[in-house]
């Protein structure tokens, strides 16, 4: 067999799953990313940001929130950034 065979052979699954993952990174761009009801909040200056602008995608999540380290555009720093969900508007009474 011919050395270029061995290589597509030996490197096929990887770019089948690196073409799922940009098939996949290109839907979600187009859609604003997949976590409708998440939100970032600096831990600091409470300043949110929505998570799906920030393109995270939370499918399933079963967790109240989590943190994760990121950068903060409104202190200038890194710090710990919270992943909660928004707050849901109050039902209209009627």
């Amino acid at each position: 067999m011919h050395w270029s065979m061995h290589i597509a052979l030996a490197l096929g699954p990887l770019l089948a799953v690196a073409l799922v993952f940009l098939i996949a990174n290109m839907i979600l761009r187009r859609t604003g990313g997949y976590a409708p009801d998440w939100q970032f909040r600096c831990s600091k200056c409470n300043r949110t940001r929505d998570a799906a602008e920030a393109g995270v995608v939370r499918i399933g999540a079963a967790s109240v929130g989590k943190r994760v380290l990121g950068y903060c555009s409104g202190c200038h720093q890194f710090r710990l950034i919270r992943l909660e969900r928004k707050a849901s508007p109050p039902a209209a009474l009627g």
